[in-house]
């Protein structure tokens, strides 16, 4: 019972980040910045609407948060939400009328472009961008969710 105990206590501390969650950008633009302070740090980074970003941790009133291209920083708590949204990881994707390989493609996205989810259909997401156009992705191509 001890080693059960013991094993349980190390996967359980051994898992990292309490967070780890996912947040959203929930206004226009959004400041990243070097230190979780208004006053005194820069802004290392300026986010839209619906970018996905990881929470690594909560000090204040900021969160530390990493993004799909492993850019860390803080951000205000003001700033984000718990919206579904993902970003263009490839180069540059289609965006589909429907959810499959068979539809039209509506138009093309390029890398770091976020989506709000809306739908999902097997491994399609039926996205909205910040704009307000509206289409279906391929799950793979995609960082967030």
């Amino acid at each position: 019972m001890r080693i059960l105990f013991g094993i349980f206590l190390a996967l359980l501390l051994g898992t990292g980040n309490v967070y780890a969650n996912m947040a959203a950008v929930s206004v226009d633009r959004a400041e990243i910045r070097n230190f979780p302070s208004v006053s005194g740090s820069i802004v290392t980074i300026l986010v839209p609407r619906y970018y996905p970003l990881q929470i690594q941790e909560e000090q204040g009133e900021f969160y530390k948060v990493n993004d799909f291209l492993n850019n860390t920083g803080w951000i205000s708590k003001t700033s984000v939400d718990d919206t579904r949204t993902i970003v263009v990881k490839e180069t540059s994707i289609n965006v589909r009328q429907g959810p499959g390989t068979k539809n039209p493609v509506l138009f093309r996205a390029e890398k770091g472009v976020a989506f709000k989810v809306i739908s999902e259909e097997s491994n399609w997401l039926q996205v909205e961008h910040a704009n307000g156009t509206k289409g279906w992705l391929f799950k793979n191509l995609i960082w967030g969710d």
